[in-house]
């Protein structure tokens, strides 16, 4: 026995490295200067404060369909604007879109954003007669370029997020010998920008006379700036650069990664041009302005330590400035799951679980008289299956920490869910009877789930803020776990009820009241249960939020559908008019009810009551419907056939 876990922890320590070897994969290979305390740096975006590294992760994803090297992407392109026009970003995938803008097709269908920027500027017209129609006219082509449009309008704001503190092309002289020529009128607030790298943020103090100064030159000396001195056309140049960048940049808003002063406005956290156009020059706000400069010329210098130097105290800093509105071991937690992809990891561990599992059976059906081999690779599936539910589990803490609301409220976060209870309810009904097909059972739906979560996962941050209305933990914390604890089981249910129809069917016999049926049994009620009380909790929560219990949303009456069935099929049951096939099929295409609930209400895009909508799915559903249908149907036909030739 010592021996069989003792090769049980091999095999346990073979997958585990196998999972973090994925993990580290897709991990970023970080370049020199050190990324932690940079990605750790507090941000506020889309309602909530997150690290700068989430905020990268949503965003490349965002523009490209990817969040590999995110945030050495979001460090160039805040630092170096100019080298990251040209880095090939945004993905265009519909051919139509670009033919219309007249781009190239390429394998991995990205363009930088000055080809598309340029595309989107040559064809102007056609660009806003698309967005002029109403958004209900527009074609998939259409569509897609208005996307192109906001994507090209949202990355120029990034791109100039900190343009405010990066040295400007426009430069003054020293004021010495012939340079000093008509130097006399110049005011001391101009003379102090001679002879320096200045930023936008150096000029904002002597603006007002740079202004008036060219103004009065321009009186004096006429348009014509040939005859203007190499002094005075320096100064005409930087009013104009500082004109052309503020135009371009002062809308500039995403990068919400400063302080507000106190008393500014009721947010903790600011852009940086929104503090220069608001006037902010605070101590602190100053404070911060030269740390991130500190932080651009040790980049373009690559000087490693003062990089980390001014990284550290930035992270620090901010920290300490925005007090109770940041928790800082949420955003370490956060940065932490994000490196280690849990998800991915988990998934890894319930496919090498199944694999274990796989080669036992293999190995028991060729080698009969070999028992030891194949407890061996059952002991390591079974470690691999409880480390896997671990990660799994400590992923939904993670994110509960985090957003500190209950895991359950967007798609993604109900698929976790449900994937790792059913991986739990996996195991336990596994010690409970020592069946293999419950630890072949909680691999699959691990896998599955894991997976299906990841496909609504591509549309940048999973971790949302929710709406208002939506945003109450108590109903939080009753209904809705109520309703995912229901969907997950009706999903075991679901497929316990598939494993008795293929192990009949393929056998020739009869489904009967035995072990398995007893357990399908239960497993529906507990499905009736939570189902039930959930969709009545669902009323109360929609009377005390809107005033009416029901209302027909979409998301209830989905719910009302998985009661429906449910009774309908145990009443069947109880009551001796379906017998134990009808029973049977009508619990596995359960699955099928839980989908159309789950994910099918989502896509009409009505009703208040919905934890996500989403579109693209339709064809994946009606695929998934059509084989459950024939499935079912061809184990509904072999059973009675049989029946039918046994009589």
């Amino acid at each position: 026995m010592r021996i069989r876990h003792f090769i049980g922890s091999i095999l346990l320590c073979l997958g585990i490295a196998l999972s973090l070897t994925h993990a580290r994969a897709m991990t970023p290979d970080m370049p020199r200067l050190e990324m932690r305390d940079f990605g750790q740096m507090p941000i506020l975006h889309d309602g909530r404060i997150k690290p700068l590294d989430s905020f990268a992760r949503a965003k490349k994803k965002y523009f490209s369909g990817n969040d590999k090297d995110a945030l050495l992407w979001l460090r160039d392109t805040v630092f170096n604007p100019a080298l990251a026009e040209t880095f090939p970003i945004i993905k265009i995938t519909n051919p139509d879109s670009l033919n219309m803008l007249e781009l190239p097709r390429r394998a991995d269908r990205l363009y930088s954003y000055q080809e598309v920027n340029k595309a989107l500027m040559a064809h102007a017209q056609s660009v806003q007669s698309i967005l002029d129609m109403p958004q209900k006219d527009w074609t998939q082509a259409q569509a897609d370029i208005a996307l192109i449009q906001q994507k090209i309008v949202d990355l120029s704001d990034l791109l100039a997020s900190l343009s405010l503190i990066l040295p400007l092309s426009a430069h003054i002289p020293a004021i010495e010998g012939d340079a000093a020529q008509g130097a006399d009128a110049l005011p001391d607030s101009l003379r102090a920008l001679a002879g320096r790298n200045l930023t936008y943020w150096d000029t904002l103090a002597a603006q007002d006379d740079l202004y008036l100064y060219v103004q009065n030159m321009a009186k004096k000396q006429g348009s014509a700036i040939e005859g203007y001195s190499p002094l005075e056309q320096a100064f005409v140049h930087l009013a104009f650069s500082l004109d052309s960048l503020r135009l371009n940049a002062q809308i500039s808003r995403t990068l919400r990664i400063f302080p507000a002063p106190k008393g500014a406005q009721d947010t903790p956290l600011i852009s940086p041009w929104t503090a220069a156009m608001n006037g902010y020059d605070d101590a602190r706000t100053l404070g911060h302005i030269a740390l991130w400069r500190d932080l651009a010329q040790a980049y373009h210098s690559g000087d490693h330590s003062a990089w980390n130097a001014s990284s550290a105290s930035l992270r620090n800093q901010v920290m300490q400035a925005t007090g109770d509105h940041v928790r800082a071991r949420a955003l370490h937690l956060e940065y932490i799951a994000a490196q280690f992809k849990p998800v991915q990891v988990s998934a890894v561990l319930y496919a090498l679980a199944l694999g274990m599992l796989g080669g036992a059976a293999l190995i028991a059906h060729l080698r009969p008289q070999s028992a030891g081999v194949p407890a061996i690779l059952r002991g390591g599936a079974i470690t691999s299956l409880i480390i896997g539910a671990i990660i799994h589990c400590c992923t939904l803490a993670v994110r509960v920490y985090v957003l500190q609301r209950p895991p359950v409220s967007t798609l993604f976060e109900s698929i976790l869910f449900v994937g790792a209870m059913s991986v739990l309810c996996g195991l336990w009904l596994y010690r409970n009877d020592g069946k293999a097909f419950w630890l072949a059972c909680a691999g699959i739906l691990g896998v599955i789930l894991n997976i299906l979560a990841l496909s609504h996962n591509q549309d940048g941050d999973s971790m949302l803020m929710l709406s208002a209305v939506l945003n109450t933990n108590f109903w939080l914390a009753t209904h809705v776990i109520c309703i995912t604890v229901g969907y997950g089981f009706c999903v075991l249910t679901s497929a316990l009820a598939h494993y008795i129809l293929g192990r009949h069917a393929l056998g020739g016999t009869v489904p009967k009241q035995d072990h398995y049926q007893k357990v399908l049994h239960a497993l529906a009620l507990i499905s009736l249960l939570f189902a039930a009380v959930g969709t009545i909790l669902g009323g109360v929560w929609a009377d005390q939020s809107w005033g009416r219990f029901w209302g027909w949303d979409p998301k209830e009456n989905g719910a009302l559908l998985i009661v429906l069935w449910l009774v309908w099929v145990l009443h069947g049951r109880i009551s001796g008019q379906m017998r134990t096939t009808a029973v049977t099929s009508g619990l596995a295409y359960l699955g099928v009810v839980t989908a159309l609930s789950w994910f099918g209400v989502n896509l009409l895009n009505v009703g208040l009551h919905s934890y996500g909508f989403t579109q693209g799915l339709a064809g994946s559903l009606a695929l998934f419907v059509a084989l459950e249908s024939l499935y079912i149907g061809w184990a509904w036909y072999k059973i009675t056939h049989h029946t039918q030739k046994v009589s």
